[in-house]
């Protein structure tokens, strides 16, 4: 199973139904002779000549094909999330809500640390670990600044800047992303919907 990172407060915003959408840099940098698949009115197709996929993409000639999304529809994800030595019991637990990680719910066994630092980034957090799951529902390709101001609250964005939720999107996403996949980029982006779910498939 994949897993897929968030930042803790948009964790936060999923389990309490905030947050039901995604968006992530669609990145297009493939090793030499190979190729990778684009749509043009619906239609997919191969290239394999890089700076003309570059140049047809920047026009908006074509855009990326869903075969190329790291997620596809109908997909369980679990959540990466970051972890913490627990420091008497040598044991993890979540640095979210502190909470430890149960690998066996029904006889509360927990997760033994086995990392040397005392955090262990959530890029890092094996399945085993995971709480959260997300079903993916839909997938589309987009420019980033195509994002609508409903789309941007499904984004996540707290209730104290929903009067502007399209502009503090644009600000949450320059504090995660750097050029040349900044705001100002309008970098394609792939749009997933999710549902949280508890089936650990």
């Amino acid at each position: 199973m994949k897993g897929i990172l968030f930042k803790p407060d948009m964790i936060k915003a999923i389990v309490e139904g905030r947050k039901t959408v995604t968006r992530r840099v669609v990145k297009f940098h493939k090793p030499v002779n190979t190729t990778s698949s684009l749509s043009i009115t619906g239609k997919i197709f191969s290239m394999g000549d890089s700076n003309e996929e570059e140049r047809l993409l920047s026009e908006g000639i074509i855009k990326p094909g869903l075969s190329l999304s790291r997620y596809q529809v109908g997909e369980v994800v679990y959540i990466k999330e970051a972890l913490f030595r627990h420091p008497y019991l040598d044991e993890a637990g979540y640095v979210l809500d502190e909470t430890p990680v149960f690998i066996n719910q029904t006889i509360g066994d927990c997760l033994k640390w086995r990392w040397q630092k005392d955090i262990l980034n959530g890029m890092f957090m094996p399945q085993e670990a995971a709480r959260y799951f997300i079903r993916i529902k839909d997938v589309r390709a987009e420019r980033l600044q195509e994002i609508t101001e409903a789309d941007a609250v499904k984004e996540g964005i707290d209730g104290d800047f929903q009067e502007y939720p399209r502009l503090a999107f644009s600000e949450l996403w320059d504090s995660i992303n750097k050029p040349p996949y900044d705001w100002q980029s309008n970098c394609w982006v792939w749009v997933y919907s999710f549902k949280l779910t508890e089936a650990k498939l």
